[in-house]
């Protein structure tokens, strides 16, 4: 910084001021009264610090850095004749709240024209109401800069240093940085003390030790951009540039599991030193009861954390946990709403009060489930997506955890081999390339690196070449439509797919022909199978009764039409326990009537619940007649075959439904079971039994037709009524 007299005399004038009224342990100037008292008179000036010294009938809240400046700057204000001074760290618990008389002694202090003084971090939870609406000043002190620093060094010293960078005090508590100035030594020895507790807190943080720096992360895309503008406003923030209001601090890291979110955060708080707090719905149920007042109070207790350490970042990590109001069942919402409220409510203060100084970033693997209210514009309204890493990402990521081993190699071929792969395998493979050369007592080669990373394949020869022709598809199909720029195709096993084909896409609008041509390029993996009769792609169909995705092999068309999942595993495995070929299309539909043939032959011979099973595997459309038969339609032959069917389903309609009654025990309920059959018999026999099913539905109402007027017929039958009421009279 450059000297600047006018503010050290500044600093002495206001001591002078005020040394009257120090204690004798004030005035050896030591850097417990200097620390304070030099950031109280940069952040309000001479007339500021004389009008909170001087003033009568007067109330003034001082706002400090972090919870432990709270008791040093008690120290340095209350010997200013204040009536009556208020400092609290932590808030009032409920059952305090009723004792309280605060509030009270503040309005009658003031009522009697005295002075009346508030200090703390958060005002709102920490002072008395009357407090904060009568305060005649807030004074909102930010943490000390190198202009303070070096004002308490020049009073110290005599001399100061004429440049001190402005974050370097950051991140340490008001003990730490005492600690580092010491009276009797130069100024050089005091700014080395400050350094090197700054870069010791940071490094000795367990969250934060042995990650990298956001700028030697790979494959972040648009969230490294957002992190680098960050630590860039942070800088600037911290220089007094620009206000915290102008950062954009809040972000939602989405993408599929295993991309590093969790990572990010702890490069982004050991890039900026910032401390990190990493929450979870999980940690609020584990480390509580888990009862609805508790979870509230774990969420409280995150704020209120992440604001007595600000500025800080909070990682809310798998934030899609939370439940979605638009999805959740009624009987869900009655618990969850008051925790959904809660949380949306601290994430309104946190977000939008700078003065609480929090980076707020959420991670989630799915965004769309997301409330809308938890993403709407004021909260956490920026979503970033990660996407898998390429080949030039998966480069640097290798390079990373190799460190020193492999120096000067090219890594191109590894990078192009881990294309398409989350960057969290990495570190294993690292690992088993490093145990290879130990094993062999050599240093690591490449070629332990690339074995790690693509191991031996265990697939037959045709089912690599299926794979790869299913993967030549999905590239040659995407440069011929030119969807996007294909950067990578892989064979190589990955988790649960054989191959992969890495598009770059410089965007997508979804016009018709984009999605059909998309559509095309999704399908020609399948497509490109046809050309060769081998059968080795796989693909995932649904479950219902199991509610999970089954993996089965790549069926054909003609093989799989109207087959269950269940019914088409069954065939493979009897084919396979044959050893019956099934691998081309004409294969696979041989052995589907193979098995038909099978079962009906052995169903005759089985038992009644074994042919209701098996019914229905042979075609899905089995129709279930009267009786005790199974009339099966066959698709490939033209006859129909009969199956005995023993099965309450295939009853005669007229069977007698036997209603469940109370049930007695011993020889009473024998007899009253017999005496039930009785009857039902001889009701049956008589004909006069009640069915007991629904009443008939009426037929539909139709509209009624004009009605045809016969004139003869009226004529006649109204002469007949007049000839009879005559003859009456006569008579």
């Amino acid at each position: 910084m450059t000297d600047n007299n006018d503010w050290l005399d500044g600093l002495d004038e206001t001591e002078l001021v005020i040394e009257g009224r120090l204690s004798n342990e004030r005035k050896d100037k030591s850097p417990q009264y200097l620390l304070p008292l030099a950031l109280l008179q940069h952040s309000i000036g001479m007339d500021g610090v004389k009008q909170l010294h001087d003033s009568e009938n007067f109330c003034a809240i001082v706002v400090t850095p972090s919870p432990d400046w709270t008791l040093p700057l008690m120290h340095l204000l209350k010997p200013w004749e204040w009536d009556f001074v208020q400092a609290r760290v932590t808030p009032l618990r409920p059952s305090q709240i009723a004792d309280d008389t605060s509030s009270l002694r503040t309005m009658d202090a003031l009522a009697m024209g005295a002075r009346v003084l508030g200090i703390g971090h958060d005002p709102e939870r920490l002072l008395p109401s009357s407090m904060r609406t009568a305060a005649d000043m807030v004074v909102r002190l930010p943490p000390p800069n190198g202009e303070v620093i070096g004002a308490v060094i020049k009073r110290m010293c005599g001399r100061t240093l004429k440049v001190i960078p402005n974050d370097i005090a950051f991140g340490l508590t008001f003990d730490e940085i005492v600690a580092c100035l010491r009276p009797g030594t130069s100024p050089t020895q005091c700014i080395e003390r400050l350094k090197k507790a700054v870069a010791s807190k940071r490094s000795s943080s367990p969250i934060t030790q042995g990650v990298p720096t956001i700028h030697e992360l790979h494959g972040y895309g648009d969230a490294k951009t957002w992190a680098l503008n960050l630590i860039e406003d942070l800088e600037a923030w911290r220089r007094g540039e620009i206000g915290f209001d102008a950062i954009d601090a809040n972000v939602v890291l989405a993408s599929m599991p295993g991309l590093g979110k969790t990572t990010y955060a702890r490069s982004l708080a050991h890039t900026t030193g910032l401390p990190l707090i990493t929450t979870s719905v999980g940690k609020w149920f584990s480390e509580s009861p888990g009862h609805l007042d508790s979870v509230i109070k774990m969420i409280d207790k995150v704020f209120v954390d992440a604001k007595a350490a600000a500025p800080c970042i909070v990682f809310l990590d798998e934030i899609d946990a939370v439940p979605n109001r638009a999805t959740i069942s009624p009987r869900g919402a009655d618990w969850w709403l008051p925790v959904i409220t809660h949380l949306l409510d601290k994430l309104d203060g946190a977000v939008n009060d700078t003065t609480d100084r929090l980076i707020v970033v959420g991670a989630t693997n799915h965004p769309e489930k997301l409330d809308a209210a938890l993403v709407r514009p004021g909260r956490l309204d920026r979503i970033i997506h990660i996407a898998p890493p390429t080949a030039e990402d998966m480069q640097g990521i290798l390079r990373q955890h190799l460190g020193t081993d492999l120096e000067g190699e090219d890594l191109t071929q590894a990078g192009q081999l881990a294309a398409g792969a989350s960057g969290a395998p990495a570190v294993s493979w690292v690992k088993t390339a490093r145990r290879t050369a130990r094993s062999a007592k050599r240093p690591l080669q490449m070629a332990d690196l690339l074995a790690a990373i693509a191991p031996a394949d265990i697939r037959t020869e045709a089912m690599i070449e299926g794979t790869a022709l299913h993967e030549a598809g999905h590239a040659i199909v995407a440069d011929i439509l030119g969807i996007g720029e294909v950067e990578s195709v892989s064979i190589v096993i990955r988790d649960d797919h054989g191959g992969s084909t890495m598009l770059k896409f410089d965007g997508f609008l979804p016009t018709r022909t984009a999605v059909e041509n998309l559509t095309m390029q999704l399908l020609a993996g399948r497509a490109a199978e046809q050309w060769d009769d081998g059968d080795v792609g796989w693909i995932n169909i649904w479950d219902p009764t199991t509610s999970t995705s089954v993996k089965l092999p790549n069926w054909s068309p003609i093989f799989s039409q109207g087959l269950s999942w269940y019914a088409a595993k069954m065939i493979k495995e009897w084919a396979e326990e044959r050893n019956q070929a099934f691998h081309s299309d004409t294969e696979k539909a041989a052995a589907r009537v193979a098995h038909r043939e099978f079962l009906l032959d052995v169903m005759p011979n089985a038992k009644s619940i074994e042919r209701r099973r098996r019914a229905r595997q042979i075609e899905p459309q089995t129709r279930l007649i009267p009786g005790n038969q199974v009339e099966i339609k066959s698709v490939d032959r033209d006859e129909d075959r009969d199956i005995p069917h023993d099965t309450a389903m295939a009853r005669a309609p007229e069977a007698i439904p036997v209603k469940k009654g109370r049930s007695f025990g011993g020889k009473a309920g024998q007899k009253k079971a017999q005496e039930t059959r009785r009857s039902n018999r001889e009701q049956k026999q008589a004909g006069a039994v009640e069915k007991d099913s629904k009443p008939a539905r009426l037929p539909p109402v139709s509209a009624p037709k004009p009605p045809t007027v016969d004139l003869a017929a009226i004529k006649a039958r109204v002469a007949a009524r007049v000839n009879k009421k005559g003859d009456g009279e006569a008579a």
